[in-house]
Formats: structure tokens, sequence, C-alpha cells
């Protein structure tokens, strides 16, 4: 599992962000909030880069003890590269393998780090369940997912830059640490609550009124003459 920490979902809250970084991270995570369901296939695929470039350099400092700017280059671009095309492609797939790693990775260490095998247990579980109801529900489940996701992105992202802190250790300390305010920590979480529905709300009204080249696509229907047509052309007659 080394080579998997760079993409553990946990890292952008334990990461230090610059103020510009936070302001990208905002935006980004609005769009996908209200737009994640339209842009789906440019959003994963921008994700399944991102992943690549994590693994890439870790994989480059795996295989060679002492690796230099240049192998992690190498390493992070061909990876971006195939991870995004695969995301791009193989969409249905790509979306059900990152919802179930995001549930294991955050269920697996429910009974402390680093996870046990109970933990892991559980994890596999929860993802396995999740992932096949991901799959079956694909659009339902790309709305929610967005939607909180870039709900809980976007108001964590304002809220590190208007209390003037850079990471998530930070924003729990000032909200439910001991001397935090609890009471602006709830109202963040409501306001979460509510900016996520509305995001879902707004995604399945633009889900048909809109073009779906960047949406999944439904799975083809049998073509066929619509039900009750009883006019039927005999074979062989002109029209």
């Amino acid at each position: 599992m080394v080579a998997l920490t760079a993409v553990d979902p946990s890292n952008v809250f334990l990461t230090e962000m610059s103020a510009v970084a936070l302001m990208v991270l905002a935006i980004w995570a609005l769009a996908n909030c209200f737009f994640g369901c339209a842009l789906f296939r440019v959003v994963l695929a921008v994700y399944g880069a991102l992943a690549g470039i994590g693994l890439g350099i870790e994989l480059a400092e795996l295989i060679r003890q002492a690796p230099t700017s240049g192998d992690r280059l190498v390493a992070s671009a061909a990876l971006a590269v195939l991870l995004g095309l695969g995301a791009w492609f193989a969409y249905r797939a790509a979306f059900t393998l990152g919802v179930a790693w995001v549930v294991l990775a955050l269920a697996a260490p429910v009974f402390g780090r680093p996870p046990t095998a109970a933990g892991w247990a559980v994890g596999l579980l929860l993802a396995g369940v999740v992932g096949v109801m991901t799959w079956c529900y694909l659009r339902r489940a790309i709305m929610a997912g967005t939607a909180v996701v870039g709900a809980v992105l976007n108001v964590y992202a304002v809220s590190l830059l208007c209390l003037g802190r850079r990471s998530g250790q930070g924003l729990l300390e000032e909200t439910f640490g001991p001397e935090g305010r609890q009471l602006v920590g709830w109202l963040l979480v409501i306001f979460v609550v509510l900016l996520a529905s509305v995001g879902m709300v707004v995604q399945a009204h633009l889900a048909h009124a809109v073009n779906d080249v960047f949406m999944p696509k439904d799975r083809r229907r049998r073509t066929g003459r619509p039900a009750g047509d009883t006019n039927v052309r005999p074979k062989f007659t002109k029209v």
C-alpha cells in the first residue's frame, strides 16, 4: 500500500496550502458541486491525471533509491496521461473504483492508524457495497458524490481563508478544539449540507437541459416499434 498513500483522500485536509491554492480549490470545488454531472468526464479526467502525478512520484521513489527530478517527471507524466485517458474513456469503471477507494481509505482507519485487520475488513466490505451501488446507479451517484465533495471542499477552503488557517488541523482547532468556537463549526456543517442539497438539485435540472457530451451515457435501449404501434408495412411494398 506504499504507492497508494499519494492518493489518500485525507491528504487534502492534512496538507498546508497557500492562499492562492485555497482560492483555486474553492472555485474548483464550487464548479464540481453545481456542474459535476454536466462536466463529469472532464472532472474525472482531471482527477485521474492528478492521481497519476501522485502515484508517479511515489513509484519513482519506490523503484529507485535516489530518484532524480527527471525520473519523477517522466513517471508522473506517463501515469497522468494514462490515468487521465483511462478515466475519460472507461468513466464508469474509473468512477466506481475511485468511489470504492475513497470509502476504503476513510473507513479502514476506523479502529486506529495504521489500519488493523478488522479495519481493513470493514473498509473492504463498505467499499464493495458502495462500489456496486455506484456502478448500478451511476448518474445518481455522480450527482450526489460531486455535490457533497464539492460542498465540503468549497466550505473547507473558504473557511481556511476567512480564519487565516492553512490546514485542516488548524481549522479543527479553531472550531471543535478545546478553545475553539463550536458554534462556527456547526454552522459550517449546516452550510455544507445546504450547499450540497442545492448542488444536487441544480445538477438534476442540468442533466435534462444540457448536451451530454461530457456526461455519462445511458445504457442503450433496444430498438423497435413503440408500444401500441400496429401500423406494420408488409414487405416488398412501396412507400
